[in-house]
């Protein structure tokens, strides 16, 4: 193998590499690692606090007003009553800016938080980016902080339905003030 053939391949297996530690992140039983970022409300949020009351439903998304990201925020801001009720608040995160957020969030009506890590230092903590790639994710987490569900490079449409899936059938304390949807045989028969 020649000098060129030999760097081709170590730039493959770098990519390989950084790639595979973007997948590992985190994992069912780990916990949300402490972090403080700045909201779409330009607040600051620490981790902590987001599970301290209740179980969160974390998606990572690359960047806010896009088709694919729109898609997913919709999807769950849509079941956030459901989520709620299930015990589960719902957040975003990018590397948007508060103010990006702020305008993509109230255009689309989204019923949650956006958090913003414009250093992609904690999407990268929480295994959602590799470099300045941010991986469609999503993550649950419990009250108190142990990841229950972990899912990275998914679908908008996967990300909606596995998470929902998962905290209905994960359930934990319903939110004060929660509704939940009716069941399917209560609307059939009214």
């Amino acid at each position: 193998m020649g000098p060129r053939a030999k760097r081709g391949a170590a730039a493959k297996a770098a990519a390989e590499e950084e790639s595979k530690k973007a997948k590992s992140g985190l994992a069912v039983g780990d916990q949300l690692p402490a972090f403080e970022l700045q909201n779409d409300e330009d607040r600051t949020v620490a981790s902590a606090d987001l599970v301290k009351d209740c179980g969160i439903v974390l998606f990572a998304y690359p960047k806010a007003a896009t088709k694919g990201c729109t898609s997913q925020a919709v999807g769950l801001s849509e079941k956030a009553d459901e989520l709620a009720a299930a015990g589960y608040k719902v957040y975003g995160i990018s590397a948007d800016k508060p103010k990006s957020q702020a305008a993509w969030r109230k255009k689309e009506g989204l019923a949650f938080n956006l958090l913003c890590d414009p250093s992609l230092e904690v999407l990268g903590k929480l295994g959602f980016s590799s470099g300045k790639k941010i991986n469609r994710s999503h993550l649950v987490v419990q009250k108190g902080g142990k990841v229950l569900d972990v899912q990275y490079g998914i679908t908008p449409k996967n990300s909606v339905k596995d998470a929902v899936e998962f905290c209905l059938t994960h359930k934990g304390e319903a939110l004060p003030g929660a509704t939940s949807a009716p069941a399917a045989d209560e609307e059939e028969a009214a």
